[in-house]
């Protein structure tokens, strides 16, 4: 069974040691709507983060609290989560926040989510400032949803770039060869070893042939060479009985003429 009030235990203790001062109880009235004694918290955001944002929140003209409480069976089933606005968000902005919030909400159904919803508002936040910093002068729902594609693309961008290198290195590598390292080069001279003691073996284990003794060789080059040299001395022995042969019979034939006379 699941603890449902360990894993709610958990989450606030990750947010007060991530968060710090921007993470706190909530103090005052609760959204309306909310069951009577919930136990609530919120979270300033501004578009800084990090330890710093709690010492330059009053610098910024528009900042909000996401303020959120866990239901009894959080994760499985969704937190309670209004944002307000702390200074300077119209109705049309808490309106667009909710609704990336929302989405959140939907994408991490099952998992404690309360860290990923304040970073999504923060993004938010921060697109909606920028945006009306540059003089873009548009609406909050329309700058944070075309951060966060432009933030998509830029990723996918870095991930073929990525996968473009690798390729490029590996092709690199084929057209270079195989380095020859010291494990390499043991290993083929294992093999070539081993090679050459078979055909050793092999070169021992010759035949005789068709009754004039001459070897044949099995199959190996060595084996080849053996062979082809013992042919050719048969060759050379066999031209040289052809010669005295004929050379007795011219001897024969001239004995024969000078008896006759």
């Amino acid at each position: 069974m699941t603890d449902y009030a360990a894993e709610q235990a958990e989450e606030l203790e990750a947010l007060s040691a991530i968060l710090m001062d921007e993470f706190g109880p909530l103090e005052g009235p609760l959204p309306q709507g909310w069951p009577a004694g919930t136990k609530a918290y919120r979270v300033l955001v501004t578009p800084d983060s990090g330890a710093d944002a709690g010492e330059a929140a009053s610098s910024h003209a528009k900042q909000l609290d996401v303020v959120f409480a866990h239901t009894p069976t959080y994760p499985d089933e969704p937190p309670l989560i209004k944002p307000r606005s702390v200074r300077g968000l119209s109705d049309a902005e808490l309106s667009a926040v909710a609704g990336v919030i929302d989405e959140q909400i939907e994408a991490n159904g099952g998992m404690a989510m309360m860290f990923a919803v304040v970073s999504s508002a923060q993004e938010w936040l921060r697109a909606l400032v920028e945006g009306e910093g540059s003089g873009g002068g548009e609406g909050a729902s329309s700058s944070a949803h075309e951060s966060r594609d432009l933030t998509m693309e830029e990723i996918q961008l870095a991930e073929e770039r990525a996968r473009e290198e690798e390729e490029n290195r590996a092709a690199a590598a084929r057209a270079l060869g195989t380095a020859v390292t010291a494990e390499t080069f043991a290993a083929w001279r294992k093999r070539f070893d081993a090679e050459r003691e078979a055909q050793g073996m092999m070169l021992g284990s010759v035949y005789r042939g068709d009754g004039d003794g001459a070897q044949a060789a099995m199959c190996a080059d060595g084996e080849r060479s053996v062979f082809l040299l013992n042919k050719r001395g048969k060759e050379r022995e066999r031209d040289t009985e052809t010669e005295e042969g004929e050379e007795e019979n011219l001897r024969k034939e001239k004995n024969r003429l000078t008896n006759k006379e």
